[in-house]
């Protein structure tokens, strides 16, 4: 739809304002990037929507900070593989062909186009040392209106990061994991 589309293009001047940020800077430590776990969200007409995280939502930030040497530590509820939205998948929501093709290269490398990236769940974030992490970082997507924000053990997680006053950066929908 228009509307969605509209959506997308905000989102990915928002992605690229946010890379635009990281462009220059140096960051030494992990990145905890949140997903939603979610592949379909159902619609007050009782359709079902397939979904996931916008692609280049996900793609332009976590590829400038992967630029920057951080380590990126992907996590979901229960630590189930995210999915990308099938509809953000197209170079129209990138400023080139160029770009979208280098940063679906990202996410395939990373794994979070087949299914293969190492994921953890936000149980596995809280037992370990939160310490490490330098920031959080929430893609949008209609997703993470889903799962993320009933989940308890995030709440946790955003809690520390909150207390610690750590850097949290959302786009988009990304903001309901609040």
């Amino acid at each position: 739809s228009e509307e969605s589309q509209a959506s997308a293009e905000e989102g990915a001047t928002s992605a690229s304002k946010l890379s635009d940020v990281v462009a220059n800077t140096r960051i030494d430590g992990k990145i905890l990037i949140i997903l939603s776990g979610a592949g379909s969200i159902e619609l007050s007409n009782g359709k079902t929507l397939e979904t996931g995280f916008f692609m280049n939502e996900l793609a332009i930030p976590g590829r400038a900070l992967k630029k920057t040497g951080a380590e990126l530590v992907y996590a979901t509820p229960g630590g189930a593989k995210p999915h990308m939205d099938p509809g953000s998948d197209k170079p129209s929501f990138f400023h080139s062909e160029d770009s979208y093709k280098k940063h679906r290269a990202f996410l395939k490398k990373e794994g979070l186009l087949n299914g293969e990236a190492n994921v953890k769940s936000f149980e596995e974030v809280l037992k370990g040392d939160l310490s490490k992490f330098r920031g959080i970082f929430v893609p949008g997507g209609l997703a993470p209106t889903v799962d993320l924000a009933a989940s308890k053990p995030l709440g946790k997680v955003l809690s520390h990061f909150h207390s610690e006053q750590k850097p949290m950066a959302m786009l988009c929908h990304g903001p309901s994991a609040l």
